[in-house]
């Protein structure tokens, strides 16, 4: 996917769309293995999504730097989002309603993300209790590194048994 400018519209964002929303759809795809792979616990997997989720990020960073390049390159305003709404305030309804459409994919990637992100934390919480239940505390502790009996913080009977 390129992010030139279509030809006969020297520096026009509108390819972009169409690049970011196929990078937003390829991320989307990406979420969701990810989240099969939480549910089954599937780490390897996991491992493997993680590189792709990387790259699929510093793909849609690489367009939305594109399309405010092109921006800044077309119009007179400072801030590259007021000159996207310009420029967007510009063009027909069909360009608005793919910008509506990629905004609306960008809502749902991020409603995504923070459902991984609840697996992930659950996760978490039932290995550390876990943890808790199968690691030994101090109090329940009957023998040193060394392997010797501790009957200092035994009563009696704990000692002796």
């Amino acid at each position: 996917m390129s992010c030139s400018p279509v030809p006969g519209g020297e520096n026009n964002p509108a390819p972009d769309l169409t690049a970011e929303r196929g990078a937003l759809a390829a991320l989307a795809a990406l979420l969701t293995r990810e989240r099969d792979a939480l549910v089954a616990g599937d780490l390897e997997t996991l491992a493997c999504l993680a590189a792709e989720k990387e790259a699929a990020v510093e793909t849609l960073e690489r367009l939305l730097a594109g399309r405010f390049a092109a921006l800044g390159r077309e119009g007179d305003h400072p801030l590259p989002r007021t000159a996207w709404n310009v420029w967007l305030a510009r063009q027909p309804a069909g360009v608005r309603a793919a910008w509506q459409h990629l905004l609306a994919e960008a809502a749902r990637l991020r409603e995504l993300n923070r459902l991984n992100g609840r697996l992930i934390e659950e996760r978490l919480v039932l290995c550390r209790q876990g943890l808790t239940l199968l690691a030994p505390s101090s109090e329940t502790n009957l023998y040193d590194p060394t392997g010797r009996l501790l009957s200092a913080n035994r009563s009696g009977e704990v000692a002796r048994a």
